[in-house]
């Protein structure tokens, strides 16, 4: 045979044997399940049980997978360290468990214990390193529950409860000694003796019920000291006893609306000073915002104060009205002298300006004279009368220099004769 048809005739045979060896080598879904299953994949064996067609599945290796994927997420679950989780799961499962998996069912048991006595401990550990001791107690003792050969919670359980003793012990004495102050009357000391043994015996002990009846008996007693000196005037005194009943008692209305009573008192006598100082300083117009601040505190201590520094700014008030009108009336400005002088007689200052009124009527006679020679020199000029017009609004401007336009009115004659 020529070498070329022996080298078609070998690779001919190779195709074949390749052919069959993949062939033989394809596998069902079956087949994979199972090697899946072998290899502790059971999730991945039981998809590929399920696979199959209904007529060609095995329940009961579907069954038996299923509950193999469950074991493993008890086992999944406690490497996640949540064996409480794995204790729920386990429960679930071991009623249809295979027989043969009750060994390992035991074994998943106690390691739910181990992990969850260790939980515990852990707990307990660190509640007692933030002072805790009686809830660490109770975690330690659920952790022996569950591990009593658990050696580091025993350890430590004996040093709590060795501490509660004697906690319960210094408690115990300071509550003695609280009720001794009492019996002496020295309800201070016997208030601070309760406050150590009830932080020390618990919310729930007596000495917690009668450090809570001493501390409401205390402010009240401070609240009424401190309602005693305000009915004496003595708002300093009053206010320490204030506090000290709000210290006592913080959420007390009646405490609260004495207080706040004392606030406006202080911010009041506060405002006196400063308003006293702004009429001194001729501020009237600060004064005025002052004295409305001031009377919204209401006090009434301050009320016949608040009235004389009222009269006070009033008083400076009109000083300057009075001084800017008599200047007004020196220089012929008799409309702004007498909105000035009316205005002191509007505001009803009263004492201490008799002569304004005076003054008011002379200025109101020479206005109607003022009046009477501008209606002159308006006739005046409107008849062409330039003289007369001239003479009357000179007239005019001796007798108010600032009434109507006569001013305006006297410029332009002037500009008119340039």
């Amino acid at each position: 045979m020529a070498p070329g048809a022996r080298q078609n005739k070998a690779m001919r045979a190779f195709l074949c044997l390749v052919l069959l060896t993949a062939v033989s080598c394809q596998s069902s879904p079956l087949q994979e399940g199972d090697a899946q299953f072998q290899m502790g994949h059971y999730a991945e064996a039981l998809a590929l049980y399920q696979q199959m067609p209904v007529g060609q599945r095995d329940e009961a290796r579907i069954q038996r997978t299923r509950y193999f994927v469950l074991e493993d997420g008890v086992r999944q679950l406690l490497n996640l360290d949540r064996p409480q989780d794995a204790a729920r799961v386990l429960a679930f499962i071991e009623a249809d468990a295979p027989v043969d998996r009750q060994a390992e069912l035991e074994r998943l048991r106690q390691r739910i214990q181990l992990q969850t006595a260790q939980d515990y401990y852990v707990q307990g550990y660190e509640l007692s390193e933030a002072n805790h001791p009686l809830a660490a107690t109770e975690r330690l003792r659920l952790a022996l529950s569950w591990n009593p050969n658990h050696a580091q919670a025993k350890e430590l359980l004996a040093q709590s409860e060795n501490w509660l003793s004697t906690r319960q012990r210094v408690g115990e004495d300071y509550y003695f000694q609280g009720m001794e102050h009492l019996r002496a009357h020295h309800d201070l000391r016997a208030r601070t003796a309760f406050m150590h043994a009830a932080d020390l015996l618990g919310e729930d002990s007596l000495a917690a019920t009668r450090l809570d009846a001493l501390t409401l008996s205390l402010a009240e007693e401070s609240r009424n000291l401190g309602r005693l000196y305000l009915e004496a005037g003595l708002t300093g005194p009053a206010w320490v006893a204030l506090l000290d009943s709000l210290h006592l008692d913080p959420q007390n209305a009646e405490t609260l609306e004495l207080a706040k009573g004392i606030e406006a008192q202080v911010r009041s006598a506060e405002l006196l000073t400063e308003i006293d100082v702004a009429v001194r300083g001729g501020a009237t117009q600060a004064a005025d915002q002052l004295l409305e601040k001031a009377q919204g505190y209401g006090v009434a201590q301050h009320v016949q104060r608040l009235r004389e520094l009222a009269a006070a700014n009033q008083n400076q008030k009109n000083q300057g009205r009075y001084v800017r009108a008599r200047a007004y009336e020196l220089d012929g400005q008799m409309v702004h002298a007498q909105a000035l002088y009316q205005a002191i007689l509007d505001e009803g200052s009263g004492l201490g300006w008799e002569d304004v009124e005076i003054r008011l009527q002379a200025i109101g006679e020479r206005l109607q004279q003022a009046e009477e020679a501008y209606q002159q020199a308006l006739a005046a000029e409107q008849d062409g009368n330039a003289e007369a017009y001239r003479r009357f609004l000179t007239a005019v401007m001796h007798l108010a220099v600032d009434y109507k336009d006569v001013r305006s009115r006297f410029q332009a004659l002037a500009g008119g004769q340039e």
